[in-house]
């Protein structure tokens, strides 16, 4: 959590005002008020603030004439919506309109400090990622990421060639993906191959997985980034390569070489910029972009799927333990299920269909074991489904026969 955030409070009720105040100074935070829409312009004119609480009903404003202003004057903030429980509509368009989330009134304390927190934390990680850009653009030479396995590897490896994972292959043939083989080399290489480094010679590699690397494939990995050469299999020459190489690990790295399973030397070669991709739950706000583009894809050249307000804030709601993978996962069952070209809410998994706001809030609860919190969850999908066994299969990622054994041996009874 953040020691020191500054967030402009704007609501027309002095009452309301003070109470927020009290709240947000308990954890060391600074608030500044305002009272009006002109009040706020004017203080998000002169200062910078990390977050905005604004109220959606101002007496010469509406909040979404704020975030309008705010956008089209580059306000660099995020803005927390308060609003009442009939304001749902205008909270969702507000989100449309760049606001981070929304809060309902009457408020949770928990609630409204972890949002306001989250919110913080997304305008530190726009900032550094301008620093980066700043960073790489003035740099030479061969820049090297690592990132999170799972999250950059669907975004920021459209950036460039892709390479094989290095837990996909074994050694022989990741050896001649990577750095390419002469024609006779080996058994069944009748032809020449170019391997991905020279083919992204003067772009950039993406290694999937480097944490899997075996120790041998880790030494020819650190001798080419070391040289700047490539060698393919059976050949002697060398081939020269400009390549900037983005790697992903879902490992600590640090961790796996104090325990002897990575090259300290080839960590320090890869880990020149380091970059922890924040979960999708945390980042709320690239799911519709993200949606737009798996839809654009899955249409493969015909009209893609359009998601209505409701669908879209359901998706934007949802948790996504599965991360990115999970979501494109889900836009390519909904191009095959899917009747028309617009999904409603309705349409949506019943995972998706609860907004889970409990997560804000410490859970109070006993520890049970593996064995009953699988079968507290079959139980929960099966009543979301209505006990529709063909929808609750595909929830679970079962077939049905399974899914009859585990009612059988969790000895799940439907409601009468």
């Amino acid at each position: 959590m953040h020691e020191r955030i500054r967030v402009l409070v704007v609501d027309d009720d002095p009452e309301v005002r003070s109470l927020l105040g009290r709240v947000l100074t308990k954890n060391s935070w600074t608030t500044t008020e305002a009272s009006s829409g002109a009040d706020a312009m004017a203080t998000l004119g002169r200062q910078e603030f990390d977050v905005v609480l604004l109220d959606v009903k101002l007496p010469d404003a509406s909040g979404l004439d704020i975030l309008r202003w705010a956008r089209e004057s580059d306000v660099d903030t995020e803005f927390v919506i308060l609003t009442g429980n009939a304001d749902v509509e205008t909270a969702v368009e507000a989100m449309r309109l760049g606001a981070y989330d929304f809060v309902a009134k009457p408020w949770r304390n928990a609630e409204l400090v972890q949002v306001i927190g989250k919110a913080a934390e997304k305008k530190d990680l726009r900032r550094e990622n301008y620093a980066l850009k700043e960073v790489m653009t003035r740099r030479d030479g061969m820049p090297n990421i690592v990132g999170d396995s799972g999250e950059i590897v669907e975004v920021v490896s459209m950036v460039g060639r892709v390479a094989a994972s290095g837990a996909a292959l074994p050694d022989t043939l990741l050896e001649t993906e990577l750095f390419g083989h002469k024609r006779g080399a080996f058994s069944g290489a009748v032809n020449s191959r170019v391997g991905l480094f020279e083919a992204a010679d003067g772009g950039t590699l993406f290694l999937d997985e480097i944490g899997e690397m075996s120790p041998a494939m880790q030494v020819r990995l650190l001798r080419v980034l070391d040289s700047g050469e490539v060698r393919r299999v059976g050949e002697e020459r060398a081939f020269n390569v400009d390549t900037r190489i983005v790697a992903a690990t879902n490992k600590d790295l640090n961790r796996e070489a104090s325990e002897g399973r990575f090259r300290w030397d080839l960590f320090y070669r890869v880990a020149t910029i380091v970059i922890q991709v924040p979960a999708l739950r945390r980042r709320r706000d690239d799911i519709p972009l993200l949606v737009q583009h798996f839809a654009t894809q899955g249409a493969r050249g015909g009209k893609p799927l359009r998601f209505s307000p409701e669908a879209m804030e359901r998706l934007q709601r949802y948790e996504w333990p599965g991360n990115i993978r999970e979501l494109r996962n889900l836009i390519e069952r909904l191009h095959i299920l899917q009747e028309g070209d617009e999904v409603q809410a309705s349409s949506l998994p019943p995972e998706l269909t609860v907004v889970n706001r409990a997560a804000a809030e410490p859970v109070q609860t006993t520890l049970v074991s593996l064995q009953d919190m699988e079968r507290q969850y079959v139980d929960r999908v099966l009543q979301s489904t209505g006990w529709n066994k063909a929808q609750a299969a595909r929830v679970l990622e079962v077939d049905i026969k399974t899914l009859n054994k585990k009612i059988r041996d969790f000895n799940i009874v439907r409601p009468a």
